[in-house]
C-alpha cells in the first residue's frame, strides 16, 4: 500500500478546515439573511454585563502597545404569540458590547419562522473574520501546491 506524502495530508487537512469554516459562514448567513425584515416585540433585559480590560501587545519592532478589550453578555426575555423566550444574542456580529440596553426600552427582533432566534440589533450578519479566512485559504493552498510541485520536480 502506497503512503500519502505528508504535504498531501497537510493540504487535505487545510482544505477540510476551509470547508468547515465556509459551511459555518454560510449557515450563519442564511440564519440571519432576512434579519432587517424580522418582526419585533418588546424585550425585557434581565442581565447585562460589560467588562473592559487593558490588553498589552508586545511587538518586537514597535514596543508595547495597549488597547481595551470589551467583553460581555446580555440576557433578555421576549414574548411571541403568548410564548415566552429567552435569548443571549444581541447582534449576529457581536457589535452590541458597548451599548447599554438597560437604559432604553429595547425591542427583540425575532425570526418569524423560528421565534426562539432573536436579536436586539437587527443588522445583517457580516462574518468579517470568516470572509478573510475563506478568501485567504485557497491562496495558501495554491501556494502550498506550487511549493509541493516544485519540490517534486526537483527530486
Amino acid at each position: 500500500m502506497r503512503r500519502l506524502p505528508i504535504s498531501s495530508i497537510i493540504l487535505m487537512a487545510i482544505a477540510g478546515m476551509w470547508l468547515a469554516l465556509l459551511t459555518h459562514f454560510l449557515i450563519q448567513r442564511s440564519r440571519f439573511s432576512e434579519i432587517t425584515h424580522w418582526p419585533s416585540t418588546p424585550a425585557q433585559i434581565t442581565e447585562q454585563v460589560t467588562e473592559t480590560r487593558p490588553v498589552d501587545i508586545n511587538s518586537k519592532y514597535r514596543g508595547p502597545r495597549f488597547f481595551d478589550e470589551v467583553t460581555g453578555h446580555v440576557t433578555y426575555n421576549y414574548q411571541v404569540n403568548g410564548a415566552q423566550f429567552v435569548s443571549h444574542l444581541a447582534s449576529p456580529n457581536r457589535s452590541y458590547l458597548t451599548e447599554d440596553f438597560t437604559q432604553q426600552a429595547p425591542l427583540a427582533y425575532y425570526n418569524p419562522n423560528n421565534p426562539s432566534i432573536a436579536v436586539l440589533i437587527p443588522e445583517s450578519y457580516q462574518g468579517a473574520f470568516y470572509r478573510k479566512i475563506i478568501v485567504a485559504t485557497p491562496l495558501i493552498l495554491l501556494a502550498l501546491l506550487l511549493i509541493r510541485r516544485n519540490l517534486l520536480s526537483q527530486q
